[in-house]
């Protein structure tokens, strides 16, 4: 089973940057299934994803405990725990996920991945 906070899946950090906030896709709404479908915000970007969603652990409410201690997955790079939007999606096979537009950049030109 693979597990989604946002984008790499479910989490994405946008640059290596210490200065530069790490981003996490808030999930609005899911439908657990094959097909299932889920769609989310990422710094103000519509995420969808279309595939095998897996409940549990699929969460959109903000309630995940998973993500605890937060201090867990912050260091390096990544400057906040998925904790802050509190959801994710469980993933069985990737189908698609698709950003409405190309996520903005916020660090330096040679952090870029």
């Amino acid at each position: 089973m693979l597990t989604a906070a946002v984008l790499g899946l479910g989490a994405h950090a946008l640059s290596a940057s210490p200065a530069s906030a790490t981003l996490w896709t808030d999930w609005t709404s899911a439908t657990s299934g094959a097909p299932g479908s889920a769609v989310g915000t990422l710094d103000g970007i519509t995420v969808t994803y279309s595939g095998e969603l897996l409940s549990p652990p699929t969460t959109t409410d903000g309630s995940f405990a998973g993500w605890r201690p937060e201090g867990s997955f912050v260091g390096g790079a990544v400057t906040s725990s998925p904790a802050t939007v509190g959801d994710i999606i469980g993933l069985a096979r990737v189908y698609a996920l698709d950003c409405a537009e190309r996520p903005r950049y916020h660090g330096h030109q040679g952090d870029r991945p």
